[in-house]
């Protein structure tokens, strides 16, 4: 009995390993490898399985290339867009205002109807100029935060929260941001930006939330046999609203009634170079 003990735990080991690759792939862990066994049957399985671990982790590599280069294009051109907003337009519509100004001041030298006509017209011009002024503003704003990149992430990150609050004034907004670096580069930091201001806005539109708190910290995931752990920045935004809606798809991390939570997580090991 003892022999076969021993005979069928050499055939079954190789066996209970394949499983336990078979769940790590279940857990996208791609970096995975299976020793090889002795038995030449059970070898070709290893072999197999290691092939197609490479291969997934080389394809999930190859996907996270063309995922940073599409958001290094889109990045460029919001940059492109709101360089030339801001040294085109805002310039252009500045001179507008001036010259619409100084006619202004010239109708109010003038007497009679005409006069006031001109300056009802130059007063509906002026009001225009100012609309496209704020819009011109805003859209700086939502193509790429001034702040960015000029001081800390963190700082530009507050003060979005703290506009919010000013904007609501019923909902308390709580904001923990700790072990952060200045900046994590151009992509890193406008992602983490847009993702917090796209949750604040579902938040506010969405949720009729009374409380909402904030979290972002960079930590290190959680190693496991085949890897070490990695530094990542995780965005945490949870709310106490009325969370997802019942008749929408289940498991999106909310509970009707229960509020929502959404955590966002950036693996940092390629930003460090």
């Amino acid at each position: 009995i003892g022999i076969l003990y021993v005979l069928f735990g050499r055939v079954l080991d190789p066996l209970t390993s394949v499983a336990r690759g078979l769940a790590d792939l279940e857990r996208r862990n791609y970096r995975v490898r299976l020793p090889r066994p002795q038995a030449q049957e059970l070898a070709a399985i290893t072999d197999r399985f290691n092939a197609l671990a490479q291969a997934l982790d080389a394809l999930r590599g190859e996907n996270e290339a063309l995922n940073h280069r599409l958001i290094t294009a889109q990045d460029d051109e919001r940059r492109r867009t709101a360089l030339e907003l801001h040294d085109e337009v805002g310039p252009n519509l500045f001179g507008l205002k001036a010259n619409a100004t100084s006619i202004a001041t010239a109708a109010a030298e003038l007497e009679g109807q005409a006069a006031r006509k001109m300056t009802e017209r130059v007063r509906d011009i002026l009001a225009i100029i100012e609309e496209l002024q704020t819009i011109n503003r805003s859209m700086l704003n939502r193509l790429r935060p001034m702040a960015l990149g000029h001081v800390p992430l963190r700082d530009v990150l507050c003060e979005l929260v703290r506009d919010r609050a000013r904007q609501h004034p019923q909902i308390d907004f709580s904001v923990c941001a700790d072990n952060l670096m200045r900046s994590y580069g151009d992509s890193i930091d406008l992602t983490i930006y847009r993702c917090l201001q796209e949750s604040l806005t579902n938040v506010i539109r969405h949720a009729q939330a009374k409380h909402v708190a904030i979290e972002l910290g960079e930590a290190m995931s959680e190693p496991n046999a085949n890897a070490n752990g990695t530094s990542q920045l995780t965005l945490t935004v949870r709310d106490d609203g009325c969370g997802i809606d019942p008749m929408a798809a289940p498991g999106f991390g909310s509970a009707t009634g229960c509020g929502t939570s959404v955590r966002i997580v950036i693996p940092l090991h390629e930003t460090r170079s």
